[in-house]
């Protein structure tokens, strides 16, 4: 057995102190000595050893670590847990070990910072953390589990009150539950000024990570997520939700396999959820991520619903089964820097929007992959007036896209600089609806058969509409009298998409574009998209113009079973300089 080892004891003012040495705890409980001249005890226990000094005045107090029947440990620091008989011995082949639940409540009673050495702790049930100025600091090898039902593994609670100054860093949380509904691995409730750091969660029944408010007045906080791995989740990896007041901060976490776990719950199976349900009695306030990934998901990548002032950056969503990034009912949200790498529905979402939202170098790749559905990859529905700005964004997908942008709202889209789309031969995924581009360098209009257009939007009608079964080409559209006009001489990149709804196999259609009416460039095509019945047509070129060059766009159909008249036909015609 290993001991502790102390030669002498020296006060602060370099004197020596006589001391008792005995064994353990045990021993140090039998003493019968003159404790009044004989007040300092060495106990060589490796785990529960130390200095204690004898206090009359607390011989009725034992707490199981730092003070027994009056002999109060001498420390300075953190208080570890070992000083209140916990035991990492947990055994996860054969499923045995040491129930520490008691230890750890022992422990956090004394508040500051409560170490967890090297070793696999088991609690039986939820460690509640109620007191203010607490924080667990576990070793690199420490873990901590359960595996009965529990509400969480660690579970930071103001309850009618809130407390504040409380987080956990480091180790692993292993929160396996047999529960079909609970089973956080760590929950905070009510509290403030809190913190998750490096800390590693596998096998959360429901939710890896969660920050709760809970009514008006009892609120999550300002906080901190950084640094976490999330390896097994069942509703969410991360999930802030209810009523909160100052910013919460997630970075740099990475958050796989959320397997969703079926508990009725309005989210399930995402990487991280933004969620305020109790919006009649408080908001959602301010929250920044940044800098994680996300693999893996049953739902969505990411959701935020009726949650305002959210910035997100440099944010990495693949595989998800749902969404890539799904935004409802919110307020003030900046996108930047966001990728969306393979997921069942829509790359970006965003509905319902109720102040400015912006998405700067977005990206998205394989849509609607797994799935014989079609979605675009990103969707604007039902936003009002609210002026939504995307810029940068790249769309590079497969064939089954259904548009890169598809507008569904009557507010004010503004698309700055071009965006690239990369498909199978023959497949073009164009912007359909009312998106208009407007910056010096880079213009982009989108035409179409309608002659009206919404307010605050630049839509150009085809003036000139034809539809004759015994003429060649059979119908055209052209734009004679608007386009896009440059106002600088030099070198442009002009590009023109263009599709015809519920065409069939066979028919054809080409696009030409023209500079001041004169046709410079066409192209033909005869290719269909079986599943939605469209024909497309692209012309791209590049040509030196001058000052006050006007680009317009003619679309003639090669086909007398199609009626030019009747069915919706959008063209983009995108110009910017080289």
């Amino acid at each position: 057995m290993s001991e502790l080892i102390i030669d002498k004891i020296t006060t602060r003012d370099g004197s020596n102190v006589g001391a008792i040495v005995v064994a353990d705890i045990d021993e140090l409980l039998l003493l019968n000595t003159n404790k009044e001249i004989n007040t300092t005890a060495i106990v060589k226990d490796s785990n529960r050893g130390g200095v204690f000094n004898y206090d009359g005045a607390q011989s009725g107090v034992n707490n199981g670590g730092t003070i027994f029947n009056g002999w109060v440990r001498q420390y300075d620091g953190a208080v570890n847990v070992k000083w209140f008989g916990a035991v990492g011995d947990w055994d996860d082949t054969l499923k045995v070990g040491t129930d520490n639940l008691t230890a750890f409540q022992n422990a956090v009673a004394n508040q500051g910072i409560i170490y967890i050495p090297e070793g696999d702790y088991y609690i039986s049930s939820t460690l509640y953390i109620t007191l203010s100025n607490t924080k667990l600091l576990l070793a690199p090898n420490a873990t901590i589990r359960t595996y009965l039902s529990a509400d969480a593994t660690i579970g930071f609670s103001g309850g009618d009150s809130q407390i504040t100054n409380v987080g956990i860093e480091g180790g692993k949380i292993h929160s396996y539950s047999t529960s079909a509904i609970d089973g956080n691995a760590i929950g905070l409730s009510n509290v403030d000024n809190w913190f998750v750091d490096n800390v590693t969660i596998l096998n959360a029944r429901q939710k890896g990570i969660t920050a709760q408010g809970t009514i008006a007045g009892l609120v999550t906080g300002t906080g901190r997520i950084s640094n976490c791995v999330i390896e097994q989740a069942g509703e969410a990896g991360i999930a802030i939700e209810g009523v909160t007041s100052g910013t919460i901060f997630i970075d740099n976490c990475d958050i796989q396999n959320v397997i969703g776990a079926s508990t009725g719950s309005s989210f399930d199976g995402d990487g991280i959820v933004l969620y305020n349900d109790n919006f009649a009695t408080g908001n959602f306030d301010a929250c920044q991520i940044s800098n994680c990934k996300i693999g893996v998901t049953s739902g969505n990548g990411l959701q935020a619903y009726h949650v305002k002032d959210v910035q997100i950056s440099n944010l990495i969503s693949s595989n998800a089964t749902g969404h890539g990034c799904s935004l409802r009912y919110c307020g003030k949200i900046d996108l930047s820097n966001f990728s969306v790498r393979r997921c069942g529905k829509y790359g970006f979402t965003i509905n319902n929007i109720e102040d400015s939202c912006s998405a700067v170098n977005i990206s998205t790749k394989e849509v609607g992959y797994g799935t014989t559905d079609v979605y675009s990859a990103i969707k604007l529905q039902q936003n009002g007036t609210v002026q939504i700005l995307l810029a940068n964004i790249n769309v590079a997908d497969a064939s089954n896209l259904l548009y890169s942008i598809e507008n569904d709202t009557t507010g004010h889209c503004k698309v700055a600089n071009s965006f690239i789309t990369e498909g199978s031969v023959g497949y073009f995924p164009i912007v359909d609806s009312l998106i208009v581009l407007d910056t010096p360098e880079v213009m982009s209009k989108r035409l179409g058969t309608s002659q009206t257009g919404v307010s605050g939007q630049t839509v150009i009608a085809f003036d000139t509409l034809s539809s004759d079964a015994t003429s060649v080409p059979y119908g055209y559209l052209e734009s004679t009298t608007d386009g896009i006009t440059v106002k600088k001489a030099g070198v442009y990149n002009i590009n023109a998409l263009c599709y015809f709804a519920n065409a069939t196999v066979g028919e054809a259609a080409d696009i030409e574009i023209r500079l001041n009416n004169g046709a410079i460039s066409s192209v033909n095509t005869s290719a269909t998209i079986p599943s939605n019945n469209r024909v497309y047509a692209q012309v791209s070129h590049s040509v030196y113009l001058e000052a006050d060059t006007t680009i317009k766009v003619r679309v003639n159909v090669w086909s007398g079973t199609y009626d030019i008249t009747s069915y919706p036909t959008r063209t983009l015609l995108n110009v910017s300089k080289v």
